[in-house]
């Protein structure tokens, strides 16, 4: 078993440069300093990612290609919307076999990330006497009770403790096999459990729109779109696509707009550092601001420095 270390990253950037086996895409939203930490312990047959974000964020790309993935929130203080749905602590994210990620997290929300490959998963199906395509006919989003999420945390913390402190040490091979198993059989056991019993969480419309109102702007961030606008691209009413980024975002979607701007002005002034041809004027213009003192002083709100200064620096 090819055991693997640890894996630390610190920042927004990083995580999504990083190769930990997920393709991410993690965009700020809003107009707060942006910081992100991700623990990382994996082996052949599993990843465990424990995701802390101190900001809004944007989440797009895929998870690990040949693995099942689960998450669950270990910790927030708001609302997290996967795929459309709203969910909470007591939520266990199925992802779906085209493995899509696609969510909007509020601030300061803790998440835990596990990827299973196949050979696991088909031990434990056979275990439990479940048929091989259980999981393709359980919905996205299961709640569980506090009881289910604290023997799962356990489990988790178990073997990430366990992979943590041994390593690659081929003598505790079996060992590590045995807690995986335990692990999966664990979620199995759950999902069935609720797949029975419980109920999946609803679909929330404001937040599926919101996600659409985002996708359409990160395609086209220079456009000048109106809010009436974005609201048909996203295929809702006005109100109710404020009424969404209020909600999600804890802003207007003007101001939203106007934010993600600044941040692409911004990168491309600092991409142009040291080019004595460039211009805050055609830069600033090019992202839609035309008012060149309010643009200034924006800018200077947002990041702390003139965009002179960040051209210059």
């Amino acid at each position: 078993m090819d055991m693997q270390q640890q894996l630390h990253f610190d920042s927004v950037e990083e995580i999504n440069s990083a190769p930990h086996g997920w393709d991410t895409d993690i965009a700020p939203l809003g107009s707060e300093t942006a910081s992100a930490a991700l623990g990382l312990s994996s082996n052949d047959n599993l990843r465990l990612g424990k995701v802390v974000l101190n900001c809004a964020t944007l989440q797009a790309g895929s998870t690990p290609i040949g693995m099942r993935t689960f998450s669950l929130i270990t910790q927030q203080r708001d609302q997290h919307c996967f795929r459309g749905h709203n969910v909470d602590c007591n939520t266990l994210i199925v992802f779906p076999e085209d493995r899509e990620l696609h969510a909007i997290s509020a601030a300061n929300i803790s998440l835990c990330n596990i990827s299973v490959g196949e050979e696991p998963f088909r031990k434990a199906m056979e275990n439990l006497e479940l048929p091989q395509d259980v999981l393709n006919r359980l919905p996205e989003t299961v709640g569980f009770s506090d009881s289910q999420r604290r023997k799962l945390l356990r489990e988790i913390e178990i073997l990430s403790r366990f992979l943590r402190e041994y390593g690659d040490h081929s003598k505790v091979k079996e060992l590590s096999i045995a807690m995986e198993e335990n692990l999966v059989t664990a979620i199995l056991g759950t999902l069935v459990d609720i797949a029975r019993h419980g109920s999946p969480i609803d679909l929330n419309k404001r937040y599926r729109c919101t996600h659409q109102a985002l996708d359409y702007l990160r395609e086209n961030p220079r456009e000048a779109v109106s809010i009436t606008e974005l609201a048909g691209a996203a295929g809702t009413s006005r109100r109710t696509l404020e009424t969404g980024f209020r909600q999600i975002l804890d802003t207007s979607p003007g101001e939203f707009i106007k934010q993600s701007r600044l941040r692409g002005c911004r990168k491309e002034l600092l991409e142009q550092r040291g080019n004595r041809y460039a211009s805050v004027s055609e830069t600033a213009n090019s992202w839609g601001f035309w008012h060149l003192g309010q643009f200034s002083a924006d800018y200077r709100r947002q990041f702390g420095e003139l965009p002179s200064q960040t051209l210059q620096a």
